[in-house]
């Protein structure tokens, strides 16, 4: 709650100062019996160890108060940090109903899983980096996958806070724009990230003074895969006698021929087409 309160910017929850105050409603039940007893309510608390000890004083207290033939009476206690213990403040006549809304799923719009969305929302900061980036890519769980995982290892290697980052929002839109459409590799999107942050330059102008575009061409890499097969016949042997898993043996001789430009899904497809023709 604190957290979501600082995120929202409704106050700076500094609990000392008293900008945020915890109650707490304490209702105990013997084992065996259906319904809870009598509540007490606990106001004011401002620590969160103020919290933990002030609930567990009052459980036990009640309880001791039931096993010695005392009865519960609904009232509302303060919490004595200084005494340890809790005390009484005023009683209660009636019993108010709390009504509890739920609230909705901010993260279900993209399909985030709540560990995803828990990260994000980790700081506003973050967050805002976050929905920044959708504004120019629609792609949400590339970009949470990207904000978790490289902006937040950035951020923390530059001791820096996010927004000023060379790696603005919009930069990294424009690059997962890129490996989105086989432009460049996912990997050699990783070396483009760091470069943007290095130089302070648009993706873009890194791919192509880098010379990292992704050979994706059809009949490029054919004739690639094509040499490759030619050349181990052995491993092919292998292949067409159920040793499938040396297709990987030649999906990386691919990639090494091509510098590590080449299109993996293409390859692995070119691969696999050319080994099930028999070649």
């Amino acid at each position: 709650i604190k957290q979501i309160l600082e995120y929202l910017n409704v106050c700076d929850c500094n609990m000392e100062e008293g900008s945020l105050r915890c109650d707490a409603n304490v209702s105990i039940r013997p084992r065996g019996q259906q319904r809870l007893g009598t509540k007490v309510e606990l106001k004011n608390m401002n620590t969160f160890r103020g919290v933990e000890k002030a609930l567990e004083y009052e459980v036990l207290r009640q309880k001791e108060v039931i096993e010695t033939g005392g009865k519960i009476v609904q009232q509302t206690f303060l919490w004595d940090a200084q005494s340890g213990c809790t005390v009484p403040m005023r009683s209660k006549e009636d019993a108010h109903d709390y009504r509890y809304f739920p609230e909705p799923d901010l993260m279900s719009g993209h399909g985030l899983t709540p560990y995803m969305a828990e990260v994000l929302t980790s700081s506003r900061a973050v967050a805002d980096y976050y929905e920044q980036t959708l504004q120019f890519c629609n792609d949400a769980k590339l970009a949470a996958n990207w904000v978790m995982g490289e902006v937040l290892r950035l951020q923390k290697d530059k001791n820096s806070m996010v927004e000023m980052l060379k790696v603005t929002p919009k930069r990294l839109a424009s690059l997962l724009i890129l490996v989105s459409n086989n432009t460049i590799s996912a990997q050699a999107a990783k070396k483009v990230f760091d470069l943007i942050e290095a130089h302070d330059k648009d993706p873009e102008v890194i791919v192509e003074e880098q010379g990292l575009k992704q050979i994706s061409d059809t009949n490029a890499l054919e004739k690639v895969v094509r040499d490759i097969l030619e050349k181990n016949q052995a491993e092919v042997a292998r292949y067409k006698a159920g040793e499938k898993k040396i297709m990987g043996f030649f999906v990386g001789e691919a990639m090494k021929l091509t510098k590590g430009k080449g299109n993996p899904k293409e390859i692995n497809r070119l691969v696999s087409a050319m080994l099930e023709k028999n070649l």
